[in-house]
């Protein structure tokens, strides 16, 4: 991902996680994106703080939080109920 702004990879990561809400583990989100596991690690510890993404205490895996569903939600008029 030469010349990826850290905006677009973070949005990527937001899409990414928007996809499976189960969560993903560090190692997986940083290989389907291609990104070094300390980069990924360091945008998802910014979403977590900003209350965007959650991290599993047990799995380790992250999960998008609700905030960021009702922002999607607003934005795109769907329901996530």
């Amino acid at each position: 991902m030469a010349n990826v702004s850290p905006t677009e990879r973070t949005l990527d990561i937001i899409e990414l996680l928007a996809d499976h809400p189960e969560g993903l583990a560090v190692t997986d989100i940083a290989r389907r994106l291609k990104l070094p596991k300390s980069i990924a690690h360091r945008l998802l510890s910014i979403l977590a703080d900003r209350d965007f993404a959650i991290q599993d205490a047990q799995t380790q895996h992250y999960r998008l939080a609700i905030r960021t569903a009702v922002r999607v939600s607003a934005k795109s008029g769907q329901d996530f109920r």
